[in-house]
């Protein structure tokens, strides 16, 4: 029976904001009766995992008081996370008043003494600080429940294993455990039980690519590695504060994978105390609380608090708020639909490529037969020709940036099948040339996910570091690999771990300078493509990812998808008898070559354009080697202003590499007459890093007040002036 406070005043208290006292709250932080964060019924949703049901906070409390013990398993840092756990507190004392005992991970049994001290206020909270080993968060964390059991005169009971055993087992195992002394030993538990086959299994696909290094995988050696020993003081640390005040409910605060299941510290806490009830609680923060519920199976927890993400606390020397942002994609659907809907390609482009382009050179090569949605780069950034590109993520944030890409995605699935004539069973989530992502995001699909087909990944990387999914949770589709020889050993391995949790997956080898085009059309369930007469082999001056791309633009146009292929240095121009065109960095002549000739453009397509709201300039720079026939036909290109057949806002300049009207000049000339927005282009098919890097650096000192933006060359432009289909192609 549940002793205590009327539920209509337990509901009032849960709907106020959080409690917080004015004046000192510890060091350095001041806390204010004001706060402005939305009441918590606003920003959780919870759910009673075994059923699927939504409950409210008073009816989760209601049954939380029922229990012995119950496990609140968090994410350490997040803000919202700690106000759920602070109404818990302040529910729990409401229904059971003075029933209830507050233990804690944060806390090791070593702090004890300094908690005790500070509840019953022989020590301020300075003094507190310094003897207790506060975790860097607790201001914004954990002090406000042990403040509410201050004031309640509750017990806080510090739960983890103390530091100095911790440090001595963790280096020496089962000889350095026998060797403690009598105080050590008191900080650790007891008795030790092995934690359960599934826990252990849990842990290994959790920290893949970490754990081997310091963690043992025997079962002797996991009985006194630090986790084992974590969850079994911890446990036993919850069994004797339920002894020592019976009757109470334990409340106990923990990171969630210690509790996850009903396992770990909450297993050991089971075996000490057989007869006591317990029960889980996982909260998750989300994004996007609106459209989350416990999957099938979800072992999470007896209960599941999805809380919506707002801020976390300090950690490595910053705080943070989160940001909701938009994540942009571009959508192509094909002018004829079959009645079934047409397939959909959600494409990843390669770390570096150019966005728009990507997308245009899918078009071209499936736009008649397939929808296409290609992403943006959820972080942009310059590369170093200075074309602006981006990243899917950051070393330091990979998991979480791959988890955000990996709901954006199925966002991005979502609303195309629901809005547009798509069939929602054919579709497939593909990216070449660096293409982990599209394999990593695939783990954060939790409701499913499309096939996937990774073209020419690299290395397997980071993605070979991250933890693996749960097998009992739902699955995507199959994930294809084609991949180079190089490259196969690993990707057979990572593919061979997912197939061991239940993700099926495998690998194809890609030929040489095979574009993977064929495979992706199996997996669209399309036809082989129609056999053009386009060029066979595309050759470069260098090798960069965007010259490739580029060449990848121009195959689409001229005759589908051909091998690109790097030139050696000095190597002969090819005969267009050969069935190659090569795409040369600078102007020049000769059978087989693209000639970037100012008549190309004539009708202004192919040149890039400024990205400004009301337009801009585009400077076109001559190299200096340009002859001066070549440099009167560029300078009809300005004569004629052919931009303004595309846009009345836009203009063109050309600028001439070592003469008097070189690209300073003529930046001037467009400050002198106001004009601000400006794209600069070097006449040739791509140009280097190192060139573009020398391009700039000759502006120093004449950018002034100008808005400049770099496309280090004509060749993604070429596919909007060269013939189509391979039909009188160069």
């Amino acid at each position: 029976m549940i002793r205590r406070m009327p539920l209509l005043l337990l509901a009032l208290l849960l709907l106020l904001p959080s409690c917080r006292s004015a004046g000192r709250a510890g060091p350095g932080i001041v806390m204010s009766d004001r706060d402005l964060s939305p009441p918590l019924s606003r920003v959780i949703r919870i759910f009673e995992a075994g059923t699927g049901d939504e409950l409210g906070l008073e009816a989760l409390l209601v049954r939380l008081a029922r229990e012995d013990a119950v496990f609140l398993g968090e994410t350490h840092l997040d803000e919202v996370t700690h106000r759920v756990e602070h109404a818990v507190l302040e529910g729990l004392l409401a229904l059971e008043p003075g029933e209830v005992v507050l233990a804690m991970e944060m806390f090791t049994r070593a702090d004890q003494e300094a908690i005790d001290a500070y509840l019953a206020g022989g020590i301020d909270g300075e003094e507190f600080a310094k003897r207790a080993r506060l975790w860097s968060n607790y201001p914004t964390g954990y002090r406000a429940l042990v403040e509410t059991a201050r004031r309640a005169g509750i017990p806080v009971i510090g739960s983890n294993l103390a530091p100095g055993p911790q440090r001595k087992v963790g280096m020496g195992g089962a000889e350095a455990l026998a060797a403690l002394d009598a105080e050590e030993r008191s900080g650790v538990a007891e008795e030790l039980f092995p934690n359960s086959p599934l826990y252990w299994e849990r842990f290994d696909r959790t920290v893949r690519g970490h754990g081997a290094g310091f963690l043992p995988t025997t079962e002797e050696g996991r009985l006194v590695s630090v986790q084992s020993l974590w969850d079994n003081t911890m446990g036993e640390s919850c069994a004797r504060a339920l002894a020592a005040h019976p009757g109470s409910t334990v409340l106990h605060i923990n990171g969630g994978f210690h509790t996850r299941g009903g396992l770990g510290t909450a297993e050991q806490f089971a075996r000490r105390a057989p007869e006591a009830s317990f029960a889980t609680v996982a909260i998750v923060p989300v994004d996007d609380l609106a459209s989350v519920e416990p999957s099938p199976g979800d072992d999470r927890g007896d209960f599941v608090v999805f809380v919506e993400a707002r801020a976390r606390g300090y950690s490595e020397g910053t705080r943070a708020v989160t940001l909701h942002r938009e994540l942009e994609y571009r959508l192509h659907l094909p002018t004829e639909r079959p009645e079934a809907g047409a397939p959909l390609l959600v494409w990843l482009p390669a770390p570096g490529a150019s966005v728009g382009d990507e997308a245009t050179r899918l078009r071209l090569l499936l736009g008649e037969e397939a929808a296409i949605a290609v992403i943006e780069f959820p972080f942009p950034e310059l590369a170093e020709d200075l074309h602006r590109t981006g990243r899917y993520a950051w070393d330091d944030s990979f998991d979480a940036d791959l988890g955000a890409l990996g709901g954006a995605v199925y966002a991005v699935i979502e609303q195309v099948t629901r809005y547009f004539p798509v069939d929602p069973e054919r579709v497939v989530l593909a990216g070449a040339d660096g293409a982990a992502p599209v394999a990593a995001s695939l783990r954060w699909m939790d409701r499913g996910g499309p096939s996937t087909v990774a073209i020419s990944p690299g290395p397997v990387g980071r993605l070979g570091d991250a933890g693996l999914p749960d097998p009992r949770d739902p699955k995507g589709g199959e994930l294809l690999v084609l991949v180079g020889t190089a490259d196969s050993a690993a990707w057979q391995a990572e593919l061979g771990a997912r197939r061991a949790v239940g993700y099926p997956g495998r690998l194809e080898i890609l030929p040489a300078g095979a574009s993977g085009l064929h495979a992706l059309r199996r997996a669209l369930g399309l036809l082989p493509g129609p056999q053009r007469s386009g060029p066979a082999r595309l050759i470069l001056r260098h090798g960069s990812s965007l010259a490739r791309q580029w060449a990848g633009l121009v195959g689409a146009r001229t005759g589908g998808a051909a091998r690109v292929e790097v030139a050696t240095d000095g190597s002969p121009a090819p005969t267009g008898g050969e069935g190659t065109l090569r795409l040369e960095a600078r102007l020049r002549d000769g059978g087989g070559a693209v000639a970037l000739e100012p008549e190309l453009l004539m009708s202004g397509r192919g040149i890039p354009m400024p990205q400004g709201a009301f337009g801009g300039t585009v400077v076109l720079v001559l190299p200096e080697e340009t002859e001066d026939a070549a440099r009167a036909a560029w300078r009809r290109l300005e004569e004629e202003d052919v931009t303004r057949q595309r846009s009345r806002f836009v203009g063109v300049r050309v600028a001439e590499t070592g003469r008097e009207r070189d690209l300073p000049a003529v930046l001037g000339e467009l400050r002198d007459e106001g004009k601000s927005v400006v794209r600069i282009v070097p006449v040739a098919f791509c140009a280097t890093a190192e060139e573009m890097r020398a391009l700039r650096g000759s502006i120093d000192g004449h950018d002034a007040g100008l808005r400049i933006a770099w496309t280090p060359g004509l060749g993604g432009g070429l596919w909007e002036v060269l013939p189509a289909g391979g039909e009188g192609a160069p």
